[in-house]
């Protein structure tokens, strides 16, 4: 009885994981496609019908011209996913690598993302907190 209690609980935490690394991987694909600089790769991962889909189609071209930036995503905490709908709250270091005057940040944001088509994408993004490191 207790192997079978255990395989449970092994179980429930896996298919937990597996519900959560859909999002993640959607905040991590985001992330690295403003390190790497790709606007198609970036915008795939924001809702289309999201006004910060067009403010970003905009702005993304204009930031990547002028800087090269730094993202480093130190922690990813989901903090509900449940029908289709996920908030997350992001912590995430960027630094400036070439480019204007640009202070070095370290920010929290709260995100939520929605599943559209079996895929995850951000729907809009809050800043909690920034400082400068």
């Amino acid at each position: 009885m207790r192997k079978v209690v255990m395989l449970l609980f092994v179980v429930l935490i896996l298919s937990g994981c597996s519900k959560d690394a859909g999002v993640k991987q959607t905040i991590e694909e985001s992330f690295n496609a403003l390190k790497s600089e790709n606007v198609d790769k970036y915008l795939a991962t924001i809702d289309e019908d999201s006004p910060m889909y067009k403010t970003n189609k905009q702005i993304a071209p204009f930031i990547f011209s002028a800087y090269d930036l730094d993202y480093k995503v130190e922690n990813i905490k989901i903090i509900s996913n449940e029908n289709d709908k996920a908030v997350v709250e992001v912590t995430v270091a960027v630094k400036k690598i070439k480019g204007p005057r640009f202070d070095d940040t370290r920010s929290i944001s709260s995100n939520i993302l929605v599943k559209k088509q079996g895929k995850w994408k951000i729907q809009s993004t809050s800043t909690i907190k920034t400082e400068r490191i």
